[in-house]
């Protein structure tokens, strides 16, 4: 993909999504490179997750808190091959 003369991969993106109501479509919001992601709070036993960012913090709610872990973990690893960078996980345990 080209933006503004340089080469933009998708991959290490943070994308967030917005379903419409009527139908199962998607559309993209916002995208974010994953090396922007600073922090992410995962509010110890409830469905929300706060994403900080440099200067912006994106308050998420989870559908299933069974499938937080999960993600979170994914998000993690994803941060760590993709950019050799460790996003600071709070209030979750892994093991």
């Amino acid at each position: 993909m080209q933006q503004g003369g340089q080469t933009v991969s998708n991959l290490g993106r943070v994308k967030v999504l917005d379903k419409k109501e009527s139908s199962n479509t998607y559309k993209k919001v916002k995208t974010w490179p994953i090396s922007d992601l600073k922090v992410v709070d995962c509010h110890q036993d409830a469905a929300e997750l706060d994403f900080k960012f440099d200067r912006q913090i994106f308050k998420w709610v989870v559908v299933n808190t069974a499938d937080k872990r999960p993600f979170i973990l994914s998000l993690y690893r994803v941060s760590v091959v993709i950019n050799s960078i460790i996003v600071e996980i709070l209030h979750i345990e892994f093991v």
